[in-house]
C-alpha cells in the first residue's frame, strides 16, 4: 500500500507525460490489487498490524472518484480498531508513551478521521460519539526517538514533521460534534445558538494552540503546504458551522452573521485553495470538491439576497471569484480523472464563452 500511494501520488502530480502517467497508474493499481487479495487474512487477523495494513487502504481509497469504497473498508476498518480497543486509552506513567502505544493511536485516529470526514459530508450519522472513546491524540515525537521502552530523548517532543496531521486529529471531534448537533436528523432548535457559540469557542482555541509552522505568517516555505491545509478546514468548519441552510433560529440578526461569516469563510477557503493551485498541491478526494461546490454556492447566495445593492464592481469581484473556483473545479476534475469536457476558465475560448452575469433591475420582484 505505500508503493500503491506513491505511484499514485507522483503520476497524478505529473501528467505532462500521459505514457508515464498511465505506466504509474497501473503500477498503483497492481499494489492495491495485490493488497486487496489479502483482506481476508486482515479481517480474521487479531493484531494491530492488520488494523494499521486496513488504515493505509482506507487513506488510498479516499482518493478515488466516488467514495462508497473508502467508506465501506473505512467502517470496516474502525469496527476492527473498537474490536481491539484501540479507541481505549492504555494506563501509561503520566507523560510518557511507547511505540506500540503510538502506533495504536495513530492507527484510530487515521481511521477516525476518513470516517467522520465522509459521514458528515454524505449527511449519515457519525459511527461513535466523542464520549464512546478516550484514546489520546499522538504525541509529536520523531519517530528515531520513539521506541517500545518509551522516549528516548524528551528534548524532541514537539519537534516533528507530521505536526499537521495531529491538528487534523484534533479537529475530528470539532466536526463529529458540529455534524451530530447542526447537521443530525433530530435537531434542537432551542440549543442551536449555544452550540454554534461553544464550537466557535473550540475551534478559536484550536486555531490558537497551531505551532508556528502551520501559521502561513509564520512558516517556512518547506511547511507552507500543510499551513495552508490546516488552515482550509477551519475555514470549512466555519462554513458548515454558519451555513444559513442549517440555520434554527429566527433572529435577524443572528441569520445576517450566518451569512456573512459564511461569505467570509469561502472567500478565505478560495485564497488557500488558490494558492495550493499555484504548488500544485490540491487534494484528490470527491470530499474536498464537495467542499469547494458548497463554498461557490454559499457565495452565490449570499451575493443573490443583496443582488439589488451591489455595484458594478462587486459583480466584477463575484466573476473574478467565480473564475477561480472554477479553475479550482477543473483542475480537481483533472486529478479525479476527468480528462474532456471539463469547463477550463484558462483558457481563451472558454473565456470568450463564459456566461455574463445578468442581475435583475429593481423593478423585478
Amino acid at each position: 500500500m505505500v508503493f500503491a500511494t506513491i505511484y499514485f501520488q507522483y503520476g497524478i502530480r505529473n501528467r505532462e507525460e500521459p505514457e508515464k502517467h498511465s505506466q504509474l497508474n497501473e503500477f498503483s493499481n497492481k499494489h492495491y490489487h495485490w493488497s486487496l487479495s489479502k483482506f481476508f487474512d486482515l479481517a480474521i487477523s487479531q493484531t494491530v498490524t492488520s488494523v494499521q495494513a486496513l488504515a493505509m487502504i482506507v487513506s488510498h481509497t479516499r482518493n478515488f472518484p466516488k467514495p462508497g469504497c473508502s467508506s465501506t473498508i473505512a467502517h470496516f476498518a474502525l469496527m476492527k480498531a473498537i474490536e481491539l480497543n484501540l479507541h481505549r486509552a492504555v494506563k501509561v506513567p503520566e507523560g510518557q508513551t511507547t511505540l506500540d502505544y503510538e502506533v495504536r493511536k495513530r492507527t484510530f485516529w487515521s481511521i477516525l478521521a476518513v470516517m467522520a470526514t465522509l459521514n458528515g459530508r454524505l449527511g449519515r450519522p457519525m459511527p461513535i460519539t466523542s464520549q464512546e472513546f478516550d484514546v489520546d491524540f499522538p504525541i509529536a515525537v520523531p519517530d528515531e526517538y520513539l521506541t517500545e521502552e518509551g522516549i528516548v530523548d524528551l528534548s524532541k517532543v514537539g519537534q516533528c514533521d507530521f505536526n499537521v496531521g495531529i491538528m487534523a486529529y484534533k479537529a475530528v471531534p470539532l466536526f463529529m460534534d458540529m455534524f451530530s448537533n447542526i447537521y443530525a436528523v433530530r435537531r434542537d432548535p432551542n440549543r442551536y445558538v449555544e452550540v454554534v457559540q461553544e464550537l466557535e469557542a473550540r475551534i478559536q482555541t484550536f486555531r490558537d494552540s497551531l505551532p508556528d509552522e502551520l501559521t502561513l505568517e509564520k512558516c517556512t516555505p518547506t511547511n507552507q503546504v500543510f499551513a495552508l491545509y490546516t488552515q482550509a478546514f477551519i475555514h470549512e468548519f466555519y462554513l458548515c458551522l454558519r451555513h444559513p441552510s442549517v440555520c434554527m433560529t429566527d433572529d435577524p440578526k443572528f441569520c445576517a452573521e450566518n451569512t456573512r461569516i459564511c461569505e467570509e469563510s469561502a472567500k478565505n477557503l478560495l485564497r488557500v485553495v488558490s494558492a495550493l493551485l499555484k504548488v500544485k498541491s490540491l487534494d484528490t478526494t470527491w470530499y474536498q470538491l464537495a467542499v469547494y461546490i458548497a463554498a461557490i454556492f454559499s457565495t452565490l447566495v449570499a451575493h443573490w439576497e443583496r443582488r439589488f445593492v451591489m455595484t458594478q464592481g462587486d459583480v466584477n469581484a463575484l466573476q473574478a471569484d467565480m473564475t477561480s473556483w472554477l479553475s479550482v473545479i477543473a483542475e480537481i476534475g483533472k486529478l479525479l480523472g476527468k480528462s474532456d469536457g471539463c469547463w477550463n476558465p484558462r483558457r481563451s475560448s472558454n473565456l470568450e464563452q463564459a456566461p455574463v452575469l445578468d442581475w435583475p433591475t429593481m423593478s423585478e420582484p
